[in-house]
């Protein structure tokens, strides 16, 4: 859709192509032409006749989508490098499977695994409706593209893994069905070891209804990042309630984006556990500066051995291997947000430094910020030493 207007415009203008300059710029595009189409449908049969010509290799065509995705990753991996997402091993897009889909097409129906069905290629399923491998206008599929991705991974040593995680929106969970079946029926061999599991995300709404990139009713992440950042006057401490925000949700929950929920800086939420980390902090830095330690009972009171529980199974490593596991994050936010909560409770509850089993109460406040450390950063939150 892009491309084609794109090329309208350059067409009633008269002038040479013109290409977006930002990710933004493509979405304004985008939605300009997606409203155009409500008005005239034949705007969608030229969307689809560009397609065809980029998958069959026009060169003008690869020249306008070469000049649309050097924008849009320059936009991502700035937005990347807020996040602090580390640098990709591999980073494939549709574009580098392109050569391998002839010999796809070509296995899937040597297999008898594909038939033709209305000039399509099709593939049959005993439980599921058929997914289509070929249009019937000779152009590929997701389910094409995603066969090829598969048989990429499973050739390329670099790529292989006993693990594949597929982290997709929920409407996607009978497209990756049939991809999976597809893939096993196709290379049963390859894949006996191999686990292929589709990590279905919730569908994300807002107030007035669902978000539609179609019509430019989206919340841009990059404006939520740095209004949170105005929100805690700290880009850190912002952009962590934004993870967390994300994360403390198991995946597959649908839900309603509110700005006020988003930005919120207490209860259940990164600067909480960030302020119960350094009140550790500033603990351990007032007993170092005191010279008397004291230790008058070796008795544990409940307090003492509830946290040293708590805290037993992050160490023992429960709570990481369920988190990775059951492929839920928000085991690990919900665990955090207990510790701190439970940590809060003991320090207004026991005197630490001068009380009873200071040393004791010590290593306890000392080994729950090194767990909020360690638990966030798994969450790819970085911590403050200072709030």
């Amino acid at each position: 859709m892009i491309i084609a207007a794109i090329e309208q415009e350059s067409r009633s203008k008269s002038q040479e192509l013109r290409i977006p300059r930002s990710v933004g710029e493509l979405e304004d595009l985008y939605v300009d032409f997606n409203k155009r189409i409500e008005i005239d449908e034949t705007l969608l049969e030229k969307a689809r006749e560009a397609f065809a010509r980029l998958e069959n290799g026009d060169m003008g065509t690869r020249g306008i989508w070469q000049k649309a995705y050097d924008v849009s990753m320059k936009d991502f991996e700035e937005l990347y490098q807020k996040l602090g997402v580390a640098k990709f091993e591999h980073q494939n897009g549709e574009s580098v499977y392109e050569k391998m889909m002839p010999a796809i097409i070509k296995e899937c129906q040597e297999k008898k695994i594909a038939r033709l069905s209305e000039g399509a290629s099709i593939v049959e399923f005993p439980n599921m409706p058929p997914a289509i491998l070929v249009k019937s206008n000779g152009t590929t599929t997701y389910f094409t593209r995603d066969l090829a991705t598969i048989r990429k991974r499973l050739d390329e040593a670099d790529l292989q893994a006993d693990l594949y995680i597929y982290e997709v929106g929920v409407e996607q969970t009978l497209h990756f069905r049939q991809v999976f079946s597809a893939a096993k029926r196709l290379w049963p061999e390859d894949l006996a070891k191999v686990e292929l599991v589709h990590v279905a995300h919730g569908r994300l709404s807002l107030p007035e209804g669902k978000m539609s990139t179609r019509k430019g009713n989206t919340i841009k992440l990059e404006d939520l990042i740095f209004r949170a950042g105005e929100e805690a006057k700290d880009e850190v401490i912002g952009l962590g309630a934004v993870k967390y925000n994300e994360l403390k949700r198991s995946p597959i929950m649908n839900y309603v984006f509110k700005w006020e929920e988003a930005l919120n800086m207490e209860g259940n939420s990164a600067p909480y556990l960030m302020y119960a980390y350094v009140r550790t902090r500033s603990v351990l830095a007032k007993a170092s500066e005191s010279q008397e330690s004291r230790v008058k009972s070796q008795e544990l009171n409940e307090d003492e051995r509830g946290m040293m529980r708590w805290l037993v199974r992050f160490g023992e490593g429960e709570i990481v291997e369920s988190a990775a596991r059951n492929f839920a994050p928000q085991q690990m936010c919900t665990y955090l947000f207990e510790l701190a909560q439970r940590f809060n409770g003991f320090y207004e509850r026991n005197k630490v430094i001068g009380g009873e089993n200071e040393v004791l109460r010590l290593l306890i406040v000392k080994e729950t910020g090194k767990v909020i450390k360690k638990g966030l950063r798994l969450l790819g939150i970085e911590v403050p030493e200072k709030m």
